[in-house]
């Protein structure tokens, strides 16, 4: 099942509007016999938990990585199931978790912290369909974890002066890690003027990469958030919507590599 890492070199880019929307999709998708979608929070704000209407747990992220006391300690006696939340868009959330400091303390000081985190997050999400919402900016231990398993990679950015830099950034992050995700770029918030995103796709051309998906600009989309829905929840007919179905169709299960050990 793959693992789908959402992430950006800044804020403001609807990074977890994608991510609520996507997990939705995933969820509409699925065979009759597979297993239900995760979307798992890491942002430390936890927009999509309270988006959605949850509360931020206060210790639900220490226990699933089994690390506070020791690094490895009561290692899978509590994974996601546990953790998980059902949503009315039949996937499931794993809130945001108050001791996220705490964690990424911990981790930090650990002998190959990123590296022992990165390879219980794998573990934990093996047999699911996961969405990891990460922090803007991936400069948390646990964004850099989520972006060293991912089998996908969505980097999302807004057409803007030499915004190349920030997919280029993210990238670079990836490589530095040793990921092997598929990286997919997301133009987001795109009006009617074509020529910022053809811009976009010039500079992106320089790094071998294109756009992956355009999602446009929609005042419904944005009022969506006070709904307690994903954009395919509250606006199914809206443009974005079907770009995002459209997405999800690009993440495709394929063979993940090898992984942290």
């Amino acid at each position: 099942m793959p693992i789908i890492a959402v992430g950006s070199a800044k804020g403001g880019v609807g990074k977890t509007t994608s991510a609520l929307a996507l997990a939705a999709a995933l969820a509409a998708e699925r065979a009759p016999d597979a297993t239900t979608p995760v979307l798992w929070d890491l942002d430390p704000d936890g927009d999509a938990t309270l988006r959605l209407g949850f509360v931020i747990e206060p210790d639900s992220l220490g226990k699933l990585l089994a690390g506070r006391v020791r690094v490895v300690d009561r290692l899978g006696s509590y994974g996601l199931a546990d953790a998980a939340r059902q949503t009315a868009e039949h996937f499931d959330l794993v809130p945001a978790s108050l001791d996220i400091g705490d964690v990424e303390l911990h981790y930090a000081t650990a002998m190959r912290g990123i590296e022992l985190v990165a390879f219980r997050l794998h573990q934990l999400c093996a047999d699911r369909t996961v969405v990891i919402d990460t922090t803007p900016g991936l400069r948390t231990l646990l964004s850099r974890a989520a972006i060293a398993v991912a089998d996908f990679l969505l980097i999302h950015v807004v057409p803007e002066p030499h915004a190349e830099r920030h997919v280029a950034d993210v990238v670079a992050a990836l490589h530095g890690l040793g990921g092997t995700a598929e990286v997919l770029v997301v133009a987001t918030m795109i009006g009617t003027d074509p020529a910022p995103l053809l811009t976009l796709r010039e500079a992106l051309a320089s790094q071998g990469l294109d756009v992956s998906a355009v999602i446009p600009r929609e005042a419904m989309v944005n009022d969506a958030i006070w709904s307690r829905a994903t954009a395919l929840g509250a606006v199914p007919g809206s443009k974005s919507a079907d770009a995002y179905r459209l997405l999800a169709n690009q993440l495709q299960p394929h063979p993940s590599p090898a992984r942290p050990d």
